[in-house]
Parts: structure tokens; C-alpha cells; sequence
């Protein structure tokens, strides 16, 4: 039961998509969906923030799975593309995401506009990293790609850092869609959309 993205018209600077992603409902005031109390279990893949400085952290290494054209593969690189999003939002490098997703994937896009924007600005995250609880299905052929991967993700809270304030958002939990589609360079994501 994915989400679909057909139809659905860009927000403003097409910052909705990027926020609730980041976990930041609560900053842009787009309002609650109910999903920001919910409580989720420990991943048994927990995505988290790189230990060593930005400036010399390295990204998430694409897994050897990853680079399997099956669906297996499909799902192992939905897992790295959130991971390389954390890495982005911890960072400000963008570079990596930027190359794991299609120029055609408007999320993608803005999710790397979103970042690279607020980092050039002296901005940054506090917390907002993305945890994978569950993949609950993958169905090929997709609309958008080979598969869409459904996920289920927790966020934890943040507090965004721009223009001299800090804004928070309590986090939580939903579902993602997201649509890998094999290339001559492997897996790329060419859509992802949230389920609410």
C-alpha cells in the first residue's frame, strides 16, 4: 500500500516533502499528522549521525547488496539512500545524495536543495535523523522505478538552526515510499513520497 506521488502539487519551494523527511512538521507549521507521538521499537539498522566532524567524515559506503539488481537490492539501497540523508543533514555535503538520485526525482531534489541551502546560510540540524523500523513491502514493477520499497521510519526530534533561531520539531513515525530504478550506474532513486 504505497503512496502515491502522481498528481500532487509541489508546496512552496517544495519544502513539505524535504520537512516531513527531516522530521521538521513542527517548523515548517504544516501541522500534525498524529504520527509525531507515535512510538516505535529499535531498528535492528539504525541510521545514525557520522561520529567524526564534518569536514572529514566519510559518507555511508554503498553496501554490496546495494549494488545487486534484485529486489533484494532494491531494498538494501533504500536503506543507504536514508542513511546517506542523514549524512547530508549532519554535514551539509550533499554530493553523494545528490548522485543517488535521478535528476527527474523532484523529492530528491528538493531534499538536496533543502540541506545545501541551510548549511550555505550557517544553518544546521540537531538531532532529525531517520531510523528504518520496518521495509513492509516491495512491489515491482513501480510507476517510477523498478520497485517501490515501502518503509516504515522513526525521526527523532530536531531542532533546526537558521538565521539565528532554533527550531524544533518533535519527530515520530511514517511510512515512505520510495522508488529505485536500475541505471548503467546502478540503483538511483527516481520518486519517494510519504504516506500521510
Amino acid at each position: 500500500m504505497h503512496a502515491s506521488v502522481r498528481g500532487r502539487a509541489a508546496p512552496p519551494a517544495a519544502l513539505a516533502l524535504v520537512l516531513v523527511l527531516l522530521g521538521l512538521l513542527a517548523v515548517a507549521g504544516c501541522g500534525g499528522s498524529g504520527a509525531a507521538d507515535a512510538d516505535a521499537t529499535t531498528s535492528s539498522s539504525p541510521s545514525t549521525p557520522p561520529s567524526s566532524s564534518p569536514s572529514t567524515a566519510p559518507p555511508p559506503a554503498l553496501p554490496a547488496a546495494a549494488q545487486q539488481h534484485t529486489k533484494a537490492g532494491a531494498i538494501a539501497f533504500v536503506r543507504h539512500y536514508i542513511a546517506l540523508i542523514n549524512y547530508a543533514q549532519a554535514t551539509g555535503s550533499v554530493d553523494e545524495l545528490e548522485r543517488a538520485g535521478l535528476e527527474r526525482c523532484r523529492s530528491c531534489t528538493s531534499t538536496t536543495r533543502f540541506i545545501a541551502r541551510l548549511y550555505a546560510r550557517g544553518g544546521r540540524f540537531e538531532g532529525g535523523f531517520t531510523t528504518v523500523l520496518q521495509v513492509m513491502d516491495a512491489i515491482s514493477p513501480s510507476e517510477y522505478g523498478d520497485y517501490v520499497v515501502d518503509v516504515t521510519i522513526k525521526i527523532a526530534p530536531s531542532v533546526v538552526h537558521d538565521n539565528g533561531t532554533g527550531r524544533r520539531a518533535r519527530g515520530g513515525t511514517n511510512v515512505l515510499s520510495v522508488f529505485p530504478k536500475w541505471t548503467l550506474q546502478g540503483w538511483r532513486v527516481a520518486q519517494w513520497s510519504r504516506a500521510k
